[in-house]
């Protein structure tokens, strides 16, 4: 029924995104599978995105040159640091979304720079209504991306959303010092 369900969900987007489908294999795995468009094969990303594949196509287009450009203030960098691997870290973002495109990168540099360890790094791609065919989302009450969820000890502190109030590095400067900070769309 999940595999049904994710098929459908796949023939859906692939369609949505211009192509036109013509076969599936049905070797399919929950997390990844192998569609037959046009008689080329493609290979269609989980919804659990590295720093690899964003370095690589179809996204590296976007995400290699925001990342090479993006420059970060050692002072900010060196603050984030003393406190950064207190936090696990979840993004949900999307492929498709010019806040995400331009945060995402910037994400990915100040977390190395700040030293992180990327191991408590999870990005989760969204489609347009928020969700991903594993329903990764549930509980996390996303309402715009990129949504950058900071917890410690298995709770939420704090997250980003959309939109730096300041900039992207003093907004998680922010957040895991523990000093005041209401995202985008907090009441």
């Amino acid at each position: 029924m999940r595999l049904t369900f994710f098929i459908l969900v796949l023939c859906v987007t692939l369609m949505s995104c211009g192509h036109q489908k013509t076969a599936v294999e049905s070797t399919a795995t929950p997390t990844e599978t192998t569609a037959k468009v046009d008689s080329i094969m493609v290979k269609t990303p989980s919804s659990i995105l590295t720093k690899e594949d964003f370095m690589n196509a179809p996204y590296g287009d976007w995400f290699s040159p925001r990342y090479e450009d993006y420059s970060i203030n050692a002072e900010t960098a060196a603050a984030i640091s003393k406190y950064i691997n207190d936090y696990d870290i979840k993004v949900f973002m999307g492929t498709w979304c010019s806040d995400s495109k331009r945060e995402t990168p910037k994400l990915y540099k100040l977390l190395e720079e700040s030293g992180y360890n990327m191991a408590n790094l999870e990005v989760i791609s969204v489609d347009r209504k928020k969700v991903t065919p594993n329903n990764l989302q549930e509980g996390y009450n996303i309402i715009k991306v990129p949504t950058i969820i900071f917890s410690k000890n298995g709770k939420e502190v704090n997250r980003f959303v959309e939109y730096a109030q300041e900039t992207l590095a003093e907004d998680i400067l922010k957040i895991v010092s523990g000093q005041p900070y209401k995202h985008s769309y907090a009441e």
